[in-house]
């Protein structure tokens, strides 16, 4: 039986962010396996000990998961992956304008899954990779000429902080994202540090905080193109698929 789904991302271009993460990676091999007319997969990637994206993208067939999706299909499926250099924690999302340029012109779905997942990490880095990083994807996201979606990887315990029963909805947040950049961009180090506990509030730490914040830079995007918010839960390997 024909499969919607399939039948959507038919012939369809999709950016992914995160795609050599835990969840990047899972989403990769469902698309390519449960939709195998998919177009090009554009993956936002960064150079990584000593290895550059390219390098990056061809170790991605040595991948475990990967495997009943080459028996399948075979290796040649991968060259559907296109490694974009770039980076979540940069301006303009460290893109080349000819990168750019290509993403906004043929990408109509994005996931964006990239995120520090730290929970020990320091306000600083949470607010410029969390935040800032998906303002900027939203950003991109608002030039895509034929964008159907934008798919946000947000998190089950981002209200965490609530003595509520949590509903799919987006709850308010204490602060305004351009007030918590600016504190984490121009405060010293030891001076964020001392803030800190007083800007979390009731949030366990910094990555449930600005992935609140993240959500409503989401929103923001809503008059613009579709978006949806996806907030799973702890994230564990299968024992067999």
């Amino acid at each position: 039986m024909p499969s919607a789904v399939a039948d959507f991302y038919k012939g369809a271009d999709v950016l992914v962010t995160g795609a050599t993460g835990f969840v990047g990676v899972a989403l990769l091999e469902k698309l390519l396996r449960g939709c195998p007319d998919v177009g090009n997969i554009y993956c936002l990637m960064r150079p990584k000990r000593g290895k550059d994206i390219s390098v990056r993208a061809e170790e991605f067939p040595k991948n475990l998961v990967f495997e009943k999706l080459i028996e399948k299909q075979g290796s040649d499926v991968f060259k559907k992956i296109i490694p974009v250099a770039g980076e979540i924690g940069e301006e303009n999302l460290g893109l080349s304008p000819e990168d750019r340029k290509t993403l906004q012109a043929n990408v109509q779905v994005a996931f964006h899954c990239a995120a520090t997942l730290d929970f020990e990490a320091n306000l600083k880095t949470t607010v410029t990779i969390n935040l800032l990083g998906t303002r900027r994807i939203v950003e991109l996201c608002s030039g895509m000429k034929k964008l159907k979606a934008l798919v946000h990887v947000s998190s089950a315990y981002v209200n965490s902080n609530l003595k509520v029963q949590v509903d799919e909805k987006l709850y308010p947040v204490p602060d305004s994202a351009d007030k918590i950049i600016e504190m984490a961009s121009s405060l010293s180090d030891a001076a964020l540090e001392e803030a800190t506990p007083k800007v979390l509030g009731n949030h366990p730490n910094t990555y449930t905080f600005t992935k609140a914040l993240a959500e409503h830079e989401v929103a923001k995007g809503y008059e613009k193109f579709p978006a949806v918010v996806v907030r799973p839960s702890m994230s564990k390997s299968t024992l067999s698929f």
